[in-house]
Parts: C-alpha cells; sequence; structure tokens
C-alpha cells in the first residue's frame, strides 16, 4: 500500500514540474513529510533563506522532487533531495529525529534557553509554537538582537492534529528553544521549520512552522 502512495505522489509531482525542475515550498514539504512519514521518524529543518511574508510557508530552493533512493535508509532519501544544496547535511540522532541542517545556520536563537514553559491540553500544534516562541528568554533575546518573526505558519501549524492523538501537555524546566520544538514531536509527529534569513540594518527575521 505504501509503495502505491509513493508511486501517486511521485507521478503527480513529475506531471506538474518536470523531472529536472526545483519544487516549489508545498511540494516540497510535502516530499519531506512523506519521507519521514514512511520511515516513522520525526525531524527538523534548519537553513537559510528569504523569510519572503508573501509565502504561506519557507520556501526551500534546489530541492529534487524525482529521486532514486525510494525506500533506503531515511538519510540518503533526504540527503539526495537536498543533494544540490551542499551546505545541507542530513544526519539522524540515536533517538531516531532527523536533522537537516545547513553548516552555516546560525544557532543563536534555537539555543536560548527557557526556564519554564506549560503545555496546556491542545491538539493544535499552532498554540504549543506561539507558548515557545512567547517565552520571556526568547522575546528578550529576539528584542536584544533585533530578530523579527517574520511568520510561523499559523495556517499549517495550527492544522488540528487526529482525534486518535491524545492532547498535548506537559511541562518543561530549563530547556533550549529547539529542545521545546522537538518536544512537540513526541506529541505531534512531523518536523519543525526555521528558516533564518539575512541580517540588514533593521536587523534580521526568522521563520518558525510545523509540518
Amino acid at each position: 500500500m505504501w509503495r502505491s502512495k509513493i508511486c501517486i505522489v511521485f507521478i503527480l509531482i513529475a506531471i506538474c514540474f518536470g523531472q529536472e525542475q526545483d519544487a516549489n515550498a508545498r511540494v516540497a514539504h510535502l516530499l519531506i513529510s512523506h519521507i519521514l512519514l514512511q520511515a516513522r521518524v520525526s525531524g527538523s529543518l534548519e537553513y537559510s533563506g528569504t523569510c519572503d511574508t508573501q509565502q504561506p510557508q519557507p520556501h526551500i530552493r534546489n530541492v529534487r522532487v524525482t529521486l532514486d533512493n525510494w525506500g533506503a535508509p531515511v538519510t540518503k532519501t533526504l540527503g539526495e533531495m537536498f543533494a544540490s544544496d551542499h551546505k545541507m547535511h542530513v544526519t539522524q540522532e540515536r533517538d531516531g529525529i532527523v536533522r537537516m541542517v545547513e553548516s552555516d545556520i546560525a544557532q543563536d536563537l534555537l539555543s536560548v534557553k527557557i526556564n519554564h514553559i506549560v503545555f496546556h491540553d491542545s491538539r493544535d500544534r499552532g498554540e504549543a509554537l506561539e507558548a515557545i516562541l512567547h517565552a520571556p528568554e526568547v522575546q528578550a533575546f529576539m528584542s536584544e538582537h533585533k530578530i523579527m518573526m517574520a511568520g510561523t505558519g499559523q495556517e499549517t501549524s495550527r492544522k488540528r492534529v487526529p482525534s486518535s492523538l491524545p492532547p498535548m501537555s506537559g511541562q518543561l524546566d530549563n530547556v533550549s528553544l529547539s529542545q521545546a520544538l522537538d518536544y512537540v514531536l513526541t506529541a505531534y509527529p512531523g518536523y519543525w521549520v526555521y528558516e533564518n534569513c539575512p541580517t540588514t540594518d533593521r536587523g534580521r527575521s526568522v521563520f518558525f512552522q510545523f509540518f
């Protein structure tokens, strides 16, 4: 069954975009989600972008949409997908989570320590994301370093999870922003995106989203 689903996705993408064309953001994120789902793992995508506020979700460039390694280990499949981005490294941690990270991505914001955060019962990933990004420590760091929030992909992040999954709850103490994002994945499998955008006279922008 899963092989037939992969074929359907593959055919639709090939028809719409052709073998040599880059995927647009929607198709790229669909592919990543599908690959992680088949491997039954979650992950994170961290890269430098443009933070285009006109886009409903982070834009990914130079992504292959026709792959030869369907069914291969997840890191190999995703590695082929990002083969055109020489800065992108795909690794898998011991707990299974897959990291897709550009080598020069700024990690300062992701490393900010949050003293205490509470997740109230919810089936909305958007609420969890807002709770993390509105933590006092995160807000203070962004203000001090002139970091602007370009977006949080509310439409996708707020998509309610299936009723078969229990509401998300719990609390965390002394965790980094990235660890808090990982915690959300334990309740709602998928992946989170951190798009970091160039610094200007007005500061720099970032974009977060769950898929």
